[in-house]
């Protein structure tokens, strides 16, 4: 075995298990690594002002040209390590050619989408917001990257993606993208590679193949794990503010990163991070609940945010190769930035609460995973004068980076 492929001895050959007959189609594992954010873009145009309100709360005069010249690393770094002599998935032939499909179905599916779909950006600066090219490059160089190399660590391509998704958030903090734009251009680019890499792979064959890409681990060892998650948050429950204040809220969205390391196959430690956004709701006199558009001047003092950070306990349960079943008991440290509007405004406040949640995974590749998840959060009201609680279900998608 090579040096360089240092994990050779963790991977076997897939068991006939009908859960991995499932994943080992190549055409299915190519569209479902990319094709869930497509259908999260295409779901969430309601979702765009929640967030743009958010970025102009807290970073009105946000403006940097970073993200120009950040979606480019992937790639430099591809091409160091490769001219270095770091073996790689391809031979350069092989490379070359798989990226150039890449780029080429990238490139026509984001100008596609542009000429056939007037957007326009949230700066007025053009009707050819959607989709974020930048977002869709720096996904499929970052897919690039975990393509050739993600075999040497998890970390790499935890690292790749962190990279694009730093430049998709960028576009949206300079106010050139809506969050449904920058979604939509990471499922293209991630998309893209895939597709390009399964024709080269037709083309080639075994030729110029240096590490093949259908081994799976038997079992993980630890299912530790660095995510990316996208959710959709439901209420369950009154959300009492203060006893002057009769506002609810209505279904939000919810993002953020979860990771856990897990000191055996099935218990583990872990935290996570998550920024809410929901739409607040007034209610009348006779308790009957009315658009809160009623009791404010502006579109955007009807969004709400909180902060939460929540630390606890991890398990997980492996299905043969390719299936995890998750689990999570987690404490709940939640921040509730002041809430303004005509007549009232909610200073800010924190408090603490709890939750619980399932998921499942499935393993796409040995250390990459597809997410789904339910979590359930029981949280205190926004002023700490109330003893009430609220309750709410997170339901949504995550990319997950296995570090076992």
């Amino acid at each position: 075995m090579s040096n360089s492929y240092a994990q050779d001895s963790l991977y076997v050959t897939p068991k006939k298990h009908w859960l991995n007959r499932v994943g080992d189609n190549k055409v299915f594992l190519s569209v479902i690594s990319g094709a869930p954010l497509l259908g999260i873009a295409a779901l969430n145009e309601k979702t765009n002002d929640k967030f743009r309100a958010l970025r102009n709360q807290y970073t009105p005069n946000f403006s940097t040209h970073i993200d120009d010249y950040l979606l480019y690393t992937p790639m430099l770094a591809l091409a160091g390590m490769k001219m270095a002599g770091v073996k790689s998935r391809s031979s350069w032939g092989r490379l070359i050619v798989s990226d150039a499909l890449a780029l080429s179905l990238e490139l026509s599916s984001v100008n596609m989408v542009k000429n056939n779909y007037t957007y326009w950006r949230p700066d007025l600066g053009g009707p050819n917001s959607f989709p974020s090219g930048h977002t869709a490059n720096a996904f499929m160089m970052a897919s690039m990257f975990a393509k050739e190399y993600g075999y040497i660590s998890p970390w790499l391509t935890a690292g790749a993606y962190s990279i694009a998704t730093s430049t998709g958030v960028m576009r949206m903090a300079n106010n050139r993208h809506w969050i449904r734009d920058v979604i939509m251009g990471a499922g293209i680019g991630i998309l893209s590679t895939e597709i390009g890499y399964l024709i080269a792979d037709a083309i080639f064959k075994e030729k110029g193949l240096n590490i093949p890409d259908n081994y799976l681990f038997n079992d993980l060892s630890r299912p530790s794990f660095f995510s990316i998650f996208f959710g959709k948050n439901i209420p369950l429950s009154g959300y009492p503010i203060n006893q002057d204040t009769p506002f609810g809220f209505s279904s939000g969205t919810a993002m953020g990163i979860e990771g856990a390391y897990f000191f055996n196959r099935y218990i583990g430690a872990g935290a996570r991070f998550s920024v809410s956004s929901t739409r607040a709701v007034g209610t009348d006199p006779n308790n009957v609940e009315a658009d809160l558009l009623y009791y404010f001047m502006s579109f955007s003092d009807c969004m709400y945010y909180s902060l939460s950070f929540s630390p606890g306990l991890y398990v997980s349960k492996s299905l043969g190769n390719r299936w995890l079943l998750g689990g999570k008991l987690l404490g709940d440290y939640v921040a509730y930035p002041t809430m303004k509007n005509n007549g009232t405004v909610v200073p800010h406040d924190h408090g603490f609460g709890f939750g619980t949640g399932a998921s499942i995974t499935f393993r796409a590749r040995p250390n990459y995973g597809l997410k789904m998840f339910a979590d359930l959060n029981v949280r205190p009201a926004h002023s700490l004068s109330e003893t009430g609680l609220w309750t709410s279900i997170t339901c949504g998608f995550a990319f997950s980076f296995l570090c076992p």
